[in-house]
């Protein structure tokens, strides 16, 4: 949004005011077991004291002695740990701590530190590549970080997550024991912003009225020039803050591999877990099948038939698997599971979903889809307790 710049970022003691007061949230989840998934400032409230909140469990997991990696790609891009979309399996504990290290660095900064976890984001791939000098470089000219700051993050953001400060550590950091701002200057601070953010926000109302144009606001910047090169961006980067929020997942089960595909039957489904990339039909698996790689190629990707119940696919820089399953818990129903195997998460459930709906037809919905709102779907909590 187009508010006076004195609103888009903390002073450093009240950054530190809240990044303590988030933390303090994170570690008590964290001690009960509980992984968040989808920390962001807009998943983060304030009560009638400016006191900090964490909200919207949604993607919230129990970590499991016996499973303690995770795989399910979920969240917002900009706040995702990259080791998320991986697919090789991630602490919870350490993506939530990455997503925190994001938070900071908008409350100091007023903008993100980067687009999303790729190497093909410019600032990211400085991170990656141990060039923190040029990513500072790059973002010092539009806000201050102290030293202290700098280290403290570049500890937080570490691409490696097995490297990656843990919040023990953190409370031993010079930049942690700083100074802080008492609750009554916070409340004051607050309030204050308050009054002049509803004034802004009045104004820019009025202004909206007049304009024709789309805001300017509403453009995603995309990196810039070649991220491999050293060459420093025009702009900070942005984020579109598109949440990533996927249909009611199927509740169904992983692949038992005890039964042969060959002998006329898909493999079986067993032990209860969310995916959201797959759905039930009762169509025929070699209809199914057909009709899978029928749109795929319609869509000018291409595939290949395996075991008759298998679709191996590329789509662009994606490549991934379509298989059809016995669903256990019907006798005339199968499950039909998308599994991404490389390429970009995000481009892969969009494209699921695009060829989903070109499957309606014969796609079963849950019974109580049609009870479900958008927003009650976004807070059903989702607990992993097996891996496929």
């Amino acid at each position: 949004m187009n508010f006076s710049r004195t609103l888009d970022f903390f002073e450093e003691s009240i950054a530190r005011t809240y990044f303590q007061q988030l933390m303090s949230g994170v570690e008590f989840c964290h001690s009960k077991g509980v992984v968040h998934r989808d920390l962001k400032p807009e998943n983060l409230l304030l009560d009638d004291q400016f006191t900090l909140k964490l909200a919207d469990f949604g993607f919230s997991n129990v970590v499991c002695a016996a499973h303690k990696l995770m795989f399910t790609e979920c969240g917002t891009p900009g706040y995702m740990a990259p080791e998320m979309l991986k697919s090789k399996g991630y602490d919870g504990t350490k993506a939530d701590i990455w997503a925190c290290g994001v938070i900071l660095f908008i409350m100091l900064a007023g903008f993100p530190p980067f687009q999303k976890p790729s190497t093909s984001d410019w600032w990211f791939n400085k991170l990656s590549n141990n060039k923190h000098a040029l990513f500072w470089q790059a973002h010092s000219r539009s806000a201050y970080f102290s030293d202290q700051t700098k280290d403290f993050i570049n500890k937080i953001l570490n691409p490696d997550a097995e490297k990656r400060i843990s919040i023990a550590d953190m409370k031993k950091h010079p930049w942690w024991k700083g100074a802080t701002i008492t609750n009554a200057s916070l409340v004051a601070e607050l309030n204050r912003r308050k009054t002049t953010l509803d004034s802004v926000k009045n104004k820019e109302k009025e202004k909206k009225k007049k304009e024709k144009e789309s805001l300017t606001s509403d453009v995603v910047m995309r990196g810039e020039g070649d991220p491999t090169g050293d060459d420093l961006p025009p702009s900070p980067p942005k984020f579109s803050f598109k949440h990533q929020i996927y249909d009611a997942p199927t509740f169904v089960t992983k692949t038992l591999d005890f039964e042969d595909s060959k002998e006329g039957k898909p493999l079986i489904l067993d032990s209860s877990i969310v995916r959201y990339t797959r759905f039930s039909s009762a169509a025929a698996p070699a209809k199914i099948v057909d009709r899978v790689s029928e749109i795929i190629q319609a869509m000018s990707g291409k595939t290949a038939v395996k075991d008759h119940f298998k679709v191996k696919a590329q789509y662009g820089d994606i490549s991934f698997v379509a298989q059809v399953f016995t669903d256990p818990s019907s006798e005339k129903n199968v499950v039909v599971d998308f599994r991404k195997k490389s390429g970009s998460a995000v481009e892969f459930r969009s494209f699921y979903q695009e060829v989903r709906a070109q499957l309606s037809d014969i796609v079963l919905q849950p019974a109580d889809t049609s009870k479900k709102s958008t927003k009650t779907v976004e807070t059903e909590v989702e607990v992993e307790v097996d891996t496929v």
